[in-house]
């Protein structure tokens, strides 16, 4: 169990560099760009290990809004890679080395158990 000051302290903004990966289905919305883009124009702040493109779709979207006929614009695999791509469109247009730093995430959301994926085994490695 954890004292009061303890947990106070996991609070704590840390000082310093901070290690980072990002988790990103950036081409789903502008957000992400805009956040990739400042963690890897702050390098006094951040250290960006690595990029994960995620899986989204929009018919999960409007299943989540309740839409009795959603649209179906991507699976959750087109839309992985279409972040994939626009990650690494991004990295380009920064100047920023892609190798070993964007990785392919889940091909489908989570059913039954664990998706492995090239970001899976990345996070793994580093966290080892």
């Amino acid at each position: 169990m954890l004292t009061e000051q303890e947990k106070l302290g996991r609070l704590t903004v840390p000082a310093g560099k901070i290690r980072i990966v990002i988790d990103s289905d950036a081409k789903n919305e502008v957000d992400d760009q805009f956040a990739i883009s400042w963690a890897l124009r702050s390098p006094e702040r951040f250290a960006v290990e690595a990029v994960y493109a995620v899986p989204f779709s929009h018919t999960q979207f409007h299943r989540n809004l309740g839409n009795p006929a959603p649209i179906v614009y991507e699976c959750p695999k087109a839309g992985m890679e279409s972040s994939y791509q626009e990650i690494v469109k991004l990295f380009d247009l920064l100047g920023e080395p892609c190798e070993n730093r964007i990785f392919r995430g889940a091909k489908h959301y989570i059913e039954d158990g664990p998706v492995m994926s090239e970001a899976v085994n990345d996070l793994i490695a580093r966290g080892m």
